[in-house]
């Protein structure tokens, strides 16, 4: 196993990768859908890296409500993004497959869905920056 900081700095590139490809998506109306997934794991993965960065085993899901309780004594700023989390965690799985939720994902809840991820991977790695 890598050293925690050094595994934290690995979880923080696969978010970055994430809010990329969510950025390229969300240019298309028809690819909105993904682009919220890629929001999404953009979110959860910087999450990750905060617990990964403390040496927490990373746990296998994708609740960002979760997520952000195991990081809250941390990174105390994420509890404010609450209602956003819960929001995005509906990318994870509801909004991948038909029939799944009730909500019909447009361009704007693509770019809600990135400016959100891009919000949270930015506090994780401020925390994480200080850190080290």
């Amino acid at each position: 196993m890598p050293e925690p900081l050094d595994a934290a700095k690995t979880w923080l590139e696969y978010a970055e990768n994430d809010v990329q490809s969510a950025a390229m998506l969300v240019k298309e109306d028809a690819l909105a859908r993904n682009a919220g997934y890629h929001a999404q794991q953009a979110a959860e993965k910087a999450i990750k890296a905060v617990l990964a960065g403390h040496a927490i085993k990373v746990p296998r899901t994708h609740d960002l409500d979760v997520l952000a309780d195991m990081v809250e004594r941390w990174v105390p700023e994420i509890s404010e993004q609450g209602k956003d989390l819960e929001w995005l965690t509906i990318f994870a799985t509801e909004s991948r497959y038909p029939f799944q939720s009730g909500l019909a994902v447009t361009r704007d809840h693509a770019e809600r869905a990135l400016r959100i991820a891009r919000q949270i991977k930015s506090i994780c790695q401020a925390h994480l920056s200080a850190v080290r």
